[in-house]
């Protein structure tokens, strides 16, 4: 039996602790259904019914739909709904606030927030320590509206990436001064394919060339 007149942090610790059932965690749900970093922490544990975390997550607060999302010990399922529930508050935050949440967001959600259209979210999550090769290129793989993608990649450390860069170099549409820019960490397949490619800007060329002779000259 739980002590009704336990603090949230006896509470907490107890959860921490594990070894409760499921029956006891539902029980301690039912009896501080009122405190609401208790109710966090259950739906967390994955022994706590999955029906009972679902229709709580609507009342969860945006930082602590990320905490779940992020938490592996989680059940999948109730981490899911967490990520759509977090991307319907999302759609209503303020700039400020999307940004706030963009900077410290698992990969899990950095992989759908990289499908965003606006240049300044993009900056962000290519800056998130979380950020991964996968999610720029999931970003790089969409087939429209990549011009605010282009805009945030600039000067990034991202497009040094070999495979990053041999992706961007397969964009027709990709801008001039950032193709130059990737030149460098291209393979020769990448590099013929550009060279012998419609359309190539001479300045992209002349770069290939200086590239090619510049490896000459090193042998």
């Amino acid at each position: 039996m739980v002590d009704p007149e336990a603090s949230d942090l006896e509470l907490l610790r107890r959860l921490h602790k594990g070894g409760l059932s499921a029956g006891e965690l539902e029980e301690m749900a039912d009896r501080f259904a009122d405190r609401y970093r208790v109710q966090v922490a259950l739906i967390q544990n994955p022994r706590f019914p999955v029906r009972r975390s679902l229709n709580f997550i609507s009342s969860l607060f945006p930082a602590d739909l990320v905490r779940l999302i992020r938490n592996k010990m989680t059940n999948p399922q109730v981490r899911r709904r967490a990520e759509l529930e977090f991307f319907n508050k999302f759609q209503r935050f303020p700039l400020g606030e999307k940004l706030t949440h963009v900077r410290t967001a698992p990969v899990e959600l950095l992989g759908r927030l990289v499908e965003s259209a606006d240049t300044r979210i993009l900056k962000v999550i290519f800056l998130n320590p979380n950020c991964t090769e996968e999610v720029v290129l999931k970003g790089l793989l969409r087939e429209r509206d990549r011009e605010p993608l282009y805009q945030a990649l600039d000067n990034t450390p991202w497009i040094r990436r070999p495979v990053i860069a041999s992706m961007l170099s397969r964009h027709p549409e990709a801008p001039i001064k950032m193709l130059i820019s990737i030149i460098p960490w291209l393979n020769e397949s990448d590099l013929k394919r550009l060279e012998t490619r419609e359309g190539t800007h001479e300045s992209v060329l002349e770069g290939i060339r200086r590239r090619r002779g510049g490896n000459e000259r090193s042998r």
